[in-house]
């Protein structure tokens, strides 16, 4: 993960299917229960395939990350709640497992 400090964005390399490097744009943070979520995009891109990473790490002496999140459970309702937050400004097709805007 790298942070884009000119224009204040997280950043996160990425590897596709093909094993290509695709950077990823964080577009928001969600939180649930006691979890935070990051929604990312292929930088530069509105629409498309989001992923769902959890942050982990947030303690000032350890450098914040993100992972897979613990569960298809915690990433549906991450997502779900990504969904309620931006209804007006993103359209959404499928669920956590095939995240599409």
């Amino acid at each position: 993960m790298f942070l884009d400090t000119d224009e204040k964005r997280v950043l996160v390399p990425l590897e596709d299917e093909d094993g290509n490097e695709v950077i990823y744009e964080r577009i928001d943070l969600v939180e649930y229960l006691e979890y935070t979520f990051g929604i990312f995009l292929p930088e530069g891109q509105s629409e498309g395939d989001a992923v769902i990473l959890q942050l982990t790490g947030e303690d000032e002496e350890k450098a914040e990350c993100y992972d897979i999140p613990e569960s298809e459970a915690l990433e549906q309702a991450a997502f779900d709640l990504f969904c309620a937050k931006n209804m007006g400004q993103f359209t959404f097709e499928g669920d956590a497992e095939n995240e599409s805007l």
